[in-house]
């Protein structure tokens, strides 16, 4: 059972910054910028407010530092000071929809920004993410961090405050979660002693006529905004708000040592804190409020606790108790505007994959290597994986937004990979090859060597009569080449200024390669027939099969499709289905009387559209 006094109450003044959600970027920025000018000069005027957080992340700081410059030297003095702690992260992504190695690297880019600017917090601090991945206690150890705190994913239910997490690798370090989530102390503490808002009675969030305050709208907009806050800080409200805290905090500590976090989303700094704090030391009897840093009260819990459970794997846990509070994982966002999810992961894949590898092999070669552009690309990927925008729960307009950050990434990607690749092509010594070869060089980018069939266009001279032709490698040995069709084309080649055009016949077709680990092979064309084989994958329209896998496509046009070495057959694949909705943005919900179109009763037109030994298309 909780002990009745002795606590000592840690304030955490802290704001949950979403950089675009409700409002877009450059609304929010407006908003940051004012509220940064008013911490810095709430530092200066009041010693006794001596802490705030930036949510964790960093890419508020570059936001801030594009639109006031002359503010920078004097931010990054409090942030030496200790007084704003910033990072680790460089934006609080949502991680069960990003590639492992964009944890990573946004940490690594949080560490980098945040030493610019005059240092890094040190604690792993999640205030977003619907749940946490395995590995986390591992990546931030490798961070030189042993310590993080969240609530998305884990309950009372499960632990208590204080807990171990055991990494996949066996990594342990000390959890602080929120069985209520982060907000206790902002809703039931701050909110009632300096807004007149009680959470347990709804009518005083609501905003009256008599309300002090000068409400204000442009004609077009369904919000007010307060052009003059009013200072609403009531001392009576103090004994009861903080009571009632209390109570929401002790339930599930295993310390005396409780966190209470005082901001919200866009919440600004609270320049009544220690007025606050001093109110509630002449009221707690037994118990001990100061205002703090997230660093100074995880060194004093890995002191404090002992005997904490600990738990493994996954933090994926959803709250079976029924206890209110912030702590859902909301599924919905896994599936809603799928369409960010897919350029995402194309984004993720040319960048991370070609862009970044190859580039460094052209380096090494002799290339300038590209690092300030490859660092934008990161920061856009990374400012497309804050949670309110890989999720899709954000305004259309911010998606729009991000749609133009994928557009930038995946051409700046082309464009590094293609001049990197043409630096490894100059390098490549070709001399063995007759001097009017057409060769095609195939790359791999994987640690891992890969023998793959692969689509490739094969340029000849338009004028060029060869009709039977093949490939063979480096050693002279013919490989499978399967050609499906031809095309006459008429290509530009500019150079210093102007552009010649370059009359070609193109062949596509289906090539089997063999490439070693982080490589190349190059193909030479050779005026012969492939070599011939009686096999074709289709034996008819509706029947494909090789020697991994077998498909078999249905009236309806699903396929059921078997594993032949682990002779697992999945049916009735490639259903579509489509229902009504009337759920938001994390919340999957269908209408009362609900229609759902499939296209399992329908009828399917098949068509063969090209058969051979590699490929076969329906």
């Amino acid at each position: 059972m909780p002990v009745k006094d002795g606590y000592v109450m840690h304030v955490i003044s802290n704001t949950h910054w979403d950089r675009e959600w409700t409002s877009t970027f450059q609304e929010h920025r407006l908003m940051l910028a004012d509220y940064l000018e008013e911490l810095m000069d709430l530092f200066d005027k009041n010693p006794e407010y001596r802490y705030f957080h930036l949510d964790s992340q960093t890419i508020p700081l570059e936001d801030f530092a594009a639109v006031k410059p002359g503010s920078v030297e004097r931010l990054k003095k409090y942030i030496k000071k200790g007084r704003l702690l910033v990072g680790p992260w460089y934006t609080l992504p949502e991680m069960n929809l990003i590639d492992g190695e964009s944890i990573v690297r946004n940490l690594g880019m949080g560490h980098k920004v945040a030493n610019e600017w005059g240092g890094v917090m040190k604690v792993g601090y999640n205030p977003t993410s619907n749940g946490q991945v395995s590995q986390l206690p591992q990546i931030y150890a490798g961070f030189g961090i042993d310590s993080l705190l969240f609530y998305r994913g884990i309950n009372a239910d499960a632990a208590r405050k204080e807990f171990y997490w055991k990494g996949a690798d066996g990594t342990k370090c000390l959890v602080e979660q929120f069985p209520d989530g982060r907000v206790v102390f902002w809703g039931f503490g701050s909110l009632p002693i300096m807004y007149e808002m009680w959470p347990f009675e709804p009518e005083s969030w609501k905003y009256r006529w008599h309300k002090p305050g000068l409400p204000f709208r442009m004609d077009n907009e369904h919000e007010y905004s307060i052009l003059q806050a009013p200072d609403l800080y009531n001392p009576d409200n103090v004994e009861p708000a903080l009571t009632e805290t209390k109570k929401w905090e002790i339930k599930d500590a295993t310390t005396k040592h409780l966190l209470y976090l005082d901001g919200m989303d866009q919440a600004p700094p609270y320049r009544n804190m220690p007025r606050l704090i001093k109110d509630a030391n002449k009221v707690m009897k037994g118990d001990k409020m100061v205002h703090d840093s997230l660093p100074n009260v995880m060194d004093i819990l890995k002191k404090e606790v002992k005997s904490l459970k600990t738990l493994t794997g996954e933090m994926r846990l959803t709250n079976k108790s029924g206890r209110k509070g912030f702590c859902f994982l909301h599924p919905g966002i896994l599936s809603t505007r799928m369409y960010l999810k897919q350029h995402n992961r194309r984004c993720e894949y040319k960048f991370f994959r070609w862009a970044e590898p190859m580039a460094s092999v052209a380096w090494l070669l002799g290339a300038e290597y590209p690092g300030t552009f490859l660092e934008q690309g990161l920061k856009m990927l990374f400012a497309n994986h804050a949670h309110d925008d890989i999720c899709g729960c954000s305004i259309d307009k911010v998606h729009k937004d991000m749609l133009y950050r994928y557009s930038e990434i995946e051409t700046l990607s082309d464009a590094i990979t293609r001049r990197s690749l043409g630096s490894v092509v100059q390098s490549i010594d070709s001399s063995e090859f007759p001097e009017e070869s057409i060769l095609l060089t195939m790359f791999n980018s994987q640690p891992f060597a890969r023998k793959e069939t692969i689509e490739v266009q094969v340029d000849l001279p338009q004028e060029s009569t060869t009709k039977k032709f093949s490939f063979v490698d480096s050693n002279g040995k013919a490989v499978a080449f399967q050609p499906v069709e031809e095309n006459d084309l008429n290509l530009a080649v500019p150079q210093d200024g102007f552009t010649r055009r370059f009359p070609v016949r193109r062949v596509t077709g289906y090539l089997t390669a063999d490439v070693p680990p982080v490589g190349y092979e190059t193909y030479r064309m050779v005026e012969k027939e492939s070599p011939k084989t009686s096999r074709t994958i289709a034996s008819s329209p509706t029947s494909l099969e090789n020697q991994y896998l077998k498909v078999s496509i249905n009236k309806n046009g699903s396929f059921n499709i078997t594993n032949k070495k682990t002779r697992q057959t999945f049916k009735d694949m490639h259903i579509f289905e489509d229902n009504g909705e009337r759920g938001n943005a994390w919340i999957i919900k269908s209408p009362a009387n609900d229609t759902i179109i499939s296209s399992k009763s329908a009828v399917a037109k098949v068509k063969l559209l090209s058969n051979g030994p590699l490929m076969a298309k329906v």
